[in-house]
C-alpha cells in the first residue's frame, strides 16, 4: 500500500524551491545541531546549547561571535555573515 503523504505531492517535510530557502534551511540545521550529535561528522554543528547557562559576560559574547563565524565559514562557505549581533541584557537575565 502506498503512503498518502508521498502520492499527494506534499511530503512530511517542506521542500526548498530556491537556493536562498535551502541556504536558510542549512543554516538553521547548523545552529540547531550540537557538535558531536551528528553520526560520522562529530564536528558538525555549534556549541550554542552548551553555553545556555553560562554567565552572561563580554567573553561569552565574543566567544559566541567567533565560534559562530568559524562554524558557518567552515560548514557553509556559501553563506557570508555581514553582521552578527549578540545582544546582552544582564539586568533582565537574558
Amino acid at each position: 500500500m502506498f503512503n498518502t503523504f508521498t502520492l499527494g505531492g506534499s511530503g512530511l517535510f517542506n521542500l526548498s524551491y530556491t537556493t536562498e530557502e535551502q541556504a536558510l534551511s542549512n543554516f538553521k540545521n547548523l545552529l540547531l545541531t550540537t557538535k558531536g550529535e551528528r553520526y560520522m561528522q562529530p564536528n558538525f554543528g555549534t556549541s550554542i546549547r552548551n553555553l545556555i547557562f553560562e554567565n552572561n559576560t563580554r567573553q561569552l559574547q565574543e566567544f559566541l561571535e567567533t565560534q559562530l563565524n568559524e562554524d558557518v565559514a567552515y560548514w557553509l562557505p556559501y553563506i557570508s555573515i555581514n553582521g552578527l549581533d549578540v545582544i546582552r541584557r544582564p539586568d533582565n537575565h537574558s
